[in-house]
């Protein structure tokens, strides 16, 4: 059970105990707040347009109007970046589609919104006594006790262990909605390079033994860490937070004044 602290803060989900964790202040902007971000990353904008394409395209949908309208809203750099990776789009579609023949796929689930409840029972996503929520990108079930849970990242490839607990998280979600699922493959499908790295296989004893206790823990820890209110927490991730313009702890930093007397700048221009 969460505590009421825990509570307090809910519906947690994966990215918001990484924000409760990494810097009080984002989390309250974000939401406490409800601050309207003054700052959009080109990254993120290009990261939802290619999410909107996988979408369409795993729906059965047609993806050359979508493809067409998103471009229209990025820069041309932006937009020049999106269409190369949408170029990946067919083949993982051929790929998940070839995958469903094999293995007989029972249940295709496209963007797919579940939630848990205070007692961790599976519960939909917007409710008010949802505790913690996720979607899933994409989801199958075959057999009826295997699932395969999938999560797109467009921007540069990193490593698995850099994203466990939202994946674990994920396989949380998974064993709660899906009663029969004994075993599930937690994956991701990195959109530039057109590739799907999986996890090893994990059962649901491994799953209610381990990462069900992890993410209390982290929720618990996040709560703790926001609960005193906003505080700065500066660090790398600064320079890519989408409030840094009106945080306190970055203003004062993002134009440092330069010294005319400078060394580098002696010796680079006179010689």
């Amino acid at each position: 059970m969460l505590s009421t602290r825990a509570k307090r803060f809910a519906p947690w989900s994966a990215s918001k105990i990484q924000a409760g964790l990494r810097c009080s202040r984002l989390f309250h902007y974000r939401y406490v707040d409800r601050l309207e971000a003054p700052e959009i990353m080109a990254e993120m904008e290009v990261g939802k347009a290619v999410h909107s394409v996988l979408e369409a395209a795993l729906k059965g949908d047609s993806i050359d109007y979508i493809i067409r309208k998103r471009a229209e809203m990025l820069t041309p750099v932006d937009k020049k970046r999106f269409l190369r990776l949408t170029n990946e789009v067919g083949s993982f579609k051929a790929r998940i589609a070839a995958f469903r023949r094999k293995n007989n796929v029972q249940k295709l689930l496209v963007e797919h919104r579940l939630g848990i409840s205070s007692n961790f029972s599976g519960t939909t996503f917007g409710k008010k006594e949802t505790v913690f929520r996720g979607i899933f990108d994409l989801g199958l079930v075959w057999d009826e006790t295997n699932m395969a849970v999938v999560d797109h990242k467009s921007g540069v490839r990193f490593a698995m262990s850099s994203i466990g607990e939202q994946l674990e998280s994920y396989a949380v979600l998974a064993m709660t909605h899906f009663p029969k699922i004994q075993k599930i493959w937690l994956g991701v499908h990195w959109v530039a390079q057109g590739e799907l790295e999986w996890t090893t296989q994990v059962t649901r004893q491994h799953v209610n033994n381990n990462f069900l206790p992890r993410l209390v823990a982290s929720i618990e820890a996040a709560a703790l860490a926001v609960s005193d209110g906003p505080r700065e927490n500066p660090g790398s991730w600064c320079q890519r937070c989408v409030y840094r313009s009106v945080c306190p702890s970055v203003k004062d930093t993002m134009f440092e004044p330069v010294d005319d007397g400078d060394e580098f700048w002696d010796d680079t221009f006179n010689g």
